[in-house]
């Protein structure tokens, strides 16, 4: 079975290059590496990333405080005027100066004093609004940086459960993200690389379903091309199970969405075999060939 590495499904492995394959008890035979490698790919799928995982800052508020000062050094013509700038209606700039004046003159911050035209209160009041420029233009790209993580975060949680079921908008209750051995498991079948659930399914079910991967992780019913969805689930529900017990020794992080991890899961798939057409195999020896689920016929 040839695994294609889609863009949903290279995302998955690119987790992988900052974590430690874990060290659990299996049988100790050739497949031990590689069998743990597909479990780490389906755990780290499964865990989704939090925004908090990947910043704490916490956003800049409105600069009030910056424009109230500019607003209290304006020329008095401008202050005493009954609109002035943003606020084009005479109630609304009426409002707004009532959150520098009379009782709300004095804030935790000091006391807002509206002091007589000077050269001194001009200078000050120039620097001032271009100091409230570059407020508001810092809080406006914070804003949208933050914005961007989150749908960053949110299109990578999308596309991990897309790798691990075939599509962000299902899971693995039913068996709708299977197929049939010969369209998601052999060669040029339509299916093949669908999901890692489907991966998980034709690699470790087979007639050797009891040795392909470790000891029981697999179904035997899943072991020809018209095997159906039914028994790819069957097999997926035994080989998940094994894999739920393995215990990663750190969550994801954004620092693990880099790097070549492609090839470090390859790794651990296999090595090439001039036999096997170069495929990267897990399970089988000298004959393994197409992913079949016959005896010996596991390649990934």
């Amino acid at each position: 079975m040839h695994m294609r590495l889609s863009l949903r499904a290279i995302t998955v492995a690119l987790i992988l290059l900052d974590y430690t394959i874990p060290q659990t008890a299996r049988a100790a035979d050739e497949n031990k590496e590689a069998f743990q490698a597909l479990c780490a790919m389906y755990r780290l799928a499964k865990k989704t990333i939090n925004r908090e995982q990947l910043t704490k800052a916490t956003l800049p508020d409105e600069p009030t405080q910056i424009e109230n000062l500019m607003l209290v050094t304006l020329h008095k013509t401008n202050l005493t005027n009954s609109t002035y700038g943003n606020w084009g209606k005479e109630r609304a700039w009426s409002e707004r100066k009532k959150q520098f004046e009379g009782a709300n003159a004095k804030s935790e911050h000091g006391e807002y004093i509206i002091k007589e035209d000077s050269e001194a209160k001009a200078a000050g009041h120039l620097r001032l609004r271009k100091l409230l420029e570059v407020a508001r233009r810092t809080r406006e790209k914070a804003q949208k940086l933050d914005a961007e993580l989150t749908q960053a975060v949110t299109d990578v949680n999308n596309n991990l459960k897309a790798a691990l079921f075939g599509s962000n908008d299902t899971d693995d209750s039913a068996n709708g993200i299977f197929d049939t051995r010969t369209n998601a498991c052999v060669a040029t079948g339509p299916k093949v690389g669908q999901s890692i659930a489907s991966d998980m399914a034709c690699l470790c079910s087979g007639t050797s379903a009891a040795d392909v991967c470790c000891n029981t992780c697999g179904a035997t019913a899943y072991n020809s091309g018209s095997a159906t969805k039914t028994n790819a689930k069957a097999g997926y529900d035994i080989t998940k199970g094994v894999c739920e017990k393995v215990k990663l020794t750190t969550q994801p992080t954004a620092a693990g969405l880099a790097g070549a991890a492609v090839q470090a899961v390859l790794q651990q798939i296999g090595n090439k075999q001039t036999n096997t057409n170069g495929y990267q195999r897990l399970g089988g020896g000298g004959t393994a060939a197409g992913c079949t689920g016959a005896s010996d016929q596991h390649t990934a």
